[in-house]
């Protein structure tokens, strides 16, 4: 079904002018009479085609000053047609005829390089590189017709986040990057002076490294640091001790549960601070009361040994 055409605005200065716009399936003729005194009429139309357009709106004017010379005028539109609009005068019929606006959307590319990730106008967030997607941006382009985007997104990122630990030392697999060392356990604070692909921990802790590449920046998974202090071990890897540096109190995890484990601790000078025996015990809690310094703790449990230099804060 063919719209019905709305008069929004007729500017008349002597008389008054009837409108009437039918619904016809092929042409919309406006007529227009005893136009000899006036010098500017504008008429503006606005048109819903949706057999043509989806719901489109279309505005069209048309300058009919002087026209006519006194003789009646006709104002067609002619939906048929797939030419912009125009308003013209046809000199045998006196007639002023407007065209069908075919709006051709406008098409552009957007070109990105992101790192990691990158969410686009269309609401999602791409992890990849895409240069398929396409949003249509209604009225977007400068002649009023929309505007059709295809995206074309490159995402780059830093190429290994990967670490390896060897004892107290931990290295950023990454050979092409920049280093940058952190304290998981300090809310990723900066250690200062720490720049390299390497990191020999001073304390027991939780450590990562921020690595600039490409232009992006990614930090590792942290690493946990727990043989600081062992001169001596027995255990292998599975021996634990936390917190060191200490504040007095720590947790020593021999990584299984031996029948009698035998603690001594003392001072550097070999003066004997503490000693004791635990059973059936795996976690050792022990608490050194003297002031700050440098301690030796001892374990001997079953037939393993382990020598552990421990500082206190």
């Amino acid at each position: 079904m063919n719209t019905i055409a709305h008069l929004l605005c007729l500017n008349i200065r002597e008389k008054a002018l009837l409108f009437k716009a039918q619904n016809v399936s092929k042409h919309l003729i406006i007529n227009l009479q005893k136009l000899e005194f006036m010098k500017h009429i504008y008429l503006f139309l606005f048109l819903i085609f949706s057999h043509q357009l989806s719901a489109q709106w279309s505005q069209v004017g048309a300058d009919l000053a002087s026209a006519g010379n006194g003789n009646p005028i006709s104002l067609q539109f002619n939906p048929s047609t797939n030419e912009p609009y125009v308003a013209y005068p046809n000199s045998a019929t006196n007639t002023f005829k407007i065209q069908k606006f075919i709006c051709t959307a406008a098409t552009d590319t957007d070109t990105r390089t992101e790192c990691n990730s990158y969410t686009w106008i269309d609401g999602i967030n791409y992890t990849s590189s895409n240069n398929s997607a396409t949003f249509n941006i209604a009225n977007g382009a400068a002649n009023g017709c929309d505007s059709l985007v295809t995206l074309d997104l490159t995402i780059i990122n830093v190429s290994d986040l990967t670490t390896t630990t060897s004892g107290i030392t931990i290295s950023a697999n990454n050979t092409g990057a920049t280093y940058q060392w952190l304290d998981c356990d300090n809310n990723y604070a900066i250690i200062s002076g720490e720049n390299g692909q390497s990191y020999i921990a001073i304390s027991n802790g939780n450590y990562a490294v921020e690595l600039a590449e490409n232009s992006c920046v990614d930090t590792t998974n942290c690493v946990a640091i727990t043989s600081v202090g062992i001169i001596e071990s027995d255990f292998g890897n599975v021996l634990v001790v936390y917190p060191n540096p200490t504040n007095g109190n720590l947790s020593i995890d021999l990584g299984a549960i031996y029948e009698t484990s035998d603690i001594s601790i003392t001072d550097i000078y070999g003066k004997l601070i503490d000693s004791k025996t635990m059973t059936q015990s795996q976690f050792l809690n022990l608490s050194i009361e003297e002031p700050a310094g440098i301690y030796i703790v001892s374990i001997l449990a079953g037939d393993k040994k382990a020598v552990i230099r421990l500082i206190k804060k």
